[in-house]
């Protein structure tokens, strides 16, 4: 199944690339919940280093208790900028069926 694949995936990078994945200095600057059917999103824009304006917005699946962070993630030098992709991300999120979010998901990996 796909969302194994993806599980598998980032549990890999966040092995082989930690710094990409963890951020000391970072705060969450807006996010946006949505479930469907048995799969809850939550779309995050994360400022990484709150002395700088690093900003990383990415997917997060929760799906039977398992989460699949950092999906569609996309690292930003602004704010606004940011803020066009996490609208971009939630736009995508409401209009869309799981099958389709997953597949883009998936596309992304491979």
């Amino acid at each position: 199944m796909k969302i194994k694949k993806l599980q598998n995936y980032i549990k890999f990078e966040k092995i082989k690339r930690g710094e990409n994945f963890y951020y000391d200095d970072g705060e969450v600057s807006s996010n946006y919940d949505l479930k469907k059917s048995n799969i809850k999103y939550s779309i995050i824009q994360l400022n990484k280093n709150t002395l700088k304006n690093d900003y990383a917005v990415y997917l997060l699946m929760i799906y039977k208790n398992k989460s699949i962070p950092y999906l569609l993630k996309k690292d930003f030098s602004s704010k606004n900028k940011s803020r066009e992709y996490f609208n971009e991300l939630c736009g995508f999120i409401d209009n869309n069926s799981n099958a389709t979010i997953i597949n883009k998901c998936y596309k992304e990996i491979n």
